[in-house]
């Protein structure tokens, strides 16, 4: 366990993203601290961001501007699952070009 918040953010958020090529996140509309550094971190990083939001999530101007794609899924139905897949697919491959 890291001994503060900010080696969390180092250890769990930044070092990994740095080897990244794009972040994908879930988002359900809440605002929380994990997602909030996240997507500074994907910023500061220059990291092309792919969010997937369930589906009637207001979504900001300012981080429609910022994501790469904006996908809209009910994750918690077989039929949502499966009908995210191919556009995260295709997202994530623009994403990294």
């Amino acid at each position: 366990m890291t001994d503060s918040f900010e080696d969390w953010v180092s250890d769990e958020v930044v070092m990994p993203m740095k080897d990244s090529a794009f972040v994908a996140t879930l988002w359900n509309g809440d605002i929380d601290v994990k997602l909030a550094v996240e997507i500074g971190a994907a910023v500061l990083l220059d990291k092309p961001i792919v969010m997937l939001v369930k589906p009637g999530t207001k979504v900001s101007k300012h981080l429609a501007t910022i994501a790469v794609a904006i996908l809209e899924a009910d994750m918690s139905t077989e039929e949502g699952r499966a009908s995210i897949a191919k556009r995260l697919a295709d997202a994530v491959q623009e994403a990294v070009k």
